[in-house]
């Protein structure tokens, strides 16, 4: 009885220990409908979002339909996620934040970063990587497809598009012929106006960004629920 009492408050002393010791990623400063964290440090256990709530590298929210949440990250940078969204943050540091977005959509609100800081949002076929600026990403899950659209700044897209090549190659006395899958990595720059939409297959449209979506975002919750600053994240 005394080894399992013992052992009880050894794992209780690591895991405060390893959450007092671990900068929070952001902190949650508003929300509506039903939002829920997936908590890494507890082995993904699910727990409903409450304010004030400090969220952890590799913590993923889950967005509920009718649901919304704002998190205000350490650097001072904002993230509106919307509705039916799982988003994970995946990595924190002093120099650099980034975003798994998995399905659904965010807005982020980035601030001016300085030359050796990073801010990146990423999905299974993309990774957007900005540098003070404020746009908004979404991914469909079902037809995986992506959509970026920038407000101001500018957003260096790194996307995988997938292609089929015909191979043919001899095995012993006989011929084979048949395709291979093939992904190849497009880079390019969406400036201050700018949006597209593509696909995992090559296909893409460029276009202007849209206005009444930013719109959409920014209304989803006007103003933030409780008084942030001067709030520590260590």
């Amino acid at each position: 009885m005394k080894k399992i009492l013992i052992a009880s408050l050894l794992l209780a002393f690591t895991m405060t220990s390893y959450t007092k010791g671990q900068r929070g990623n952001g902190k949650v400063v508003a929300y509506k409908g039903k939002v829920y964290i997936l908590q890494y440090q507890k082995g993904y256990k699910q727990i409903r979002v409450t304010k004030n709530i400090r969220i952890y590298p590799k913590d993923i929210i889950l967005t509920k339909r009718y649901s919304v949440v704002k998190v205000r990250l350490a650097d001072g940078s904002y993230v509106t996620i919307k509705p039916n969204s799982r988003v994970q943050f995946s990595y924190v540091s002093q120099k650099s934040q980034r975003i798994s977005l998995g399905k659904g959509g965010l807005l982020s609100k980035v601030n001016k970063l300085r030359s050796k800081k990073g801010f990146a949002v990423n999905t299974p076929s993309s990774l957007a990587g900005v540098r003070g600026t404020k746009f908004v990403v979404e991914y469909d899950e079902n037809s995986e497809q992506n959509k970026i659209d920038v407000y101001e700044g500018q957003v260096n897209l790194n996307r995988d598009v997938v292609t089929k090549k015909k191979i043919s190659r001899k095995i012993g006395n006989k011929r084979v012929s048949g395709n291979v899958r093939v992904i190849n990595r497009r880079k390019s720059a969406l400036k201050k106006g700018n949006a597209i939409t593509y696909g995992n297959r090559g296909r893409s449209k460029k276009r202007s960004s849209n206005a009444k979506l930013l719109k959409t975002y920014e209304s989803m919750i006007e103003s933030e629920a409780i008084e942030v600053s001067g709030w520590e994240y260590n």
